[in-house]
């Protein structure tokens, strides 16, 4: 049986302080697979509009994978849009928890908080994605959209102006320009 100081254990090796070696080649493939396959049935039932069996499917992924950012933030996605705000609110914090990075997570969230009145909430999520991802335009809108309702037009005004460096073809962006020729004529007509 090889070395005389090894010991084995039905075939399977292990180590000589008695640690079990696995042949993690092949323990590991077939529940990456039933993962994979979990995780495209979710989608796939997301993109169908079921968002209640997509949850419950991201559910059964973080299941087996808790430290899967994207099934969080997915599965909250899918409460958000199922009507399940408080649900949807804590699986984009732990989307966050599990990927501090997660840009998308946090403009999410301050969309969620946003929604719900808590524009103090929405306002710091949104500068946490700016400042993690300078070029993203989206939160950069949002939040100008916020400043404006708050009555700060100058910082409203400063970033339309910004996001018009990001992203200057799109729809939102007239909206931006809009949005900077209202304030541009509220200040003249204050200064005036």
């Amino acid at each position: 049986h090889g070395r005389a100081d090894a010991i084995y254990l039905e075939g399977g090796q292990s180590e000589l302080d008695g640690q079990l070696l696995f042949d993690l080649g092949t323990a590991g493939a077939e529940g990456d697979d039933t993962l994979e396959e979990l995780f495209a049935e979710a989608e796939a039932a997301e993109e169908g509009g079921d968002h209640e069996g997509a949850a419950a499917l991201y559910q059964r992924c973080l299941a087996i994978d808790p430290s899967d950012a994207i099934a969080a933030f997915n599965r909250a996605n899918c409460l958000r849009a199922g009507g399940h705000a408080a649900d949807a609110a804590h699986d984009y914090i732990s989307a966050i928890k599990l990927d501090p990075a997660f840009v998308e997570a946090w403009f999410n969230l301050a969309g969620l908080m946003s929604e719900q009145g808590r524009e103090a909430s929405a306002r710091r999520h949104l500068q946490k994605a700016i400042a993690l991802d300078k070029n993203y335009a989206d939160p950069v809108f949002n939040l100008a959209r916020l400043e404006f309702d708050a009555g700060n037009l100058l910082e409203a005004r400063r970033l339309w102006v910004r996001y018009l460096e990001l992203d200057a073809g799109s729809e939102w962006a007239r909206v931006a320009a809009k949005g900077v020729q209202f304030v541009d004529m509220q200040l003249a007509r204050t200064a005036g």
